[in-house]
């Protein structure tokens, strides 16, 4: 799923967004009497930073994505490509 954030105060701001989002997602949850957890990989990325569209924030934002569950998961990652495609 994507969270769209307008008129945030700060890159920080979003970054606290993202950290929420992951421990909220961490809490356990039954299903059919088991306990599972869910571990997101969330990649974030910035306007105008990362993208001048949907289209291209939307892609580094999941190569970020991508990058957090290959450094293990269970994390948020900003993407490293800072010139917008």
């Amino acid at each position: 799923f994507v969270v769209l954030l307008e008129d945030f105060h700060s890159p920080d701001h979003a970054l606290l967004v993202a950290e929420k989002i992951r421990l909220a997602l961490n809490q356990p949850f039954d299903l059919n009497g088991m306990a599972h957890l869910v571990l997101p990989s969330i990649g974030v990325a910035f306007y105008p930073q990362h993208g001048i569209d949907a289209q291209q924030l939307l892609k580094h934002a999941d190569n970020a994505m991508y990058v957090a569950k290959k450094g293990g998961g269970n994390r948020f990652q900003i993407t490293l490509d800072l010139a917008p495609h």
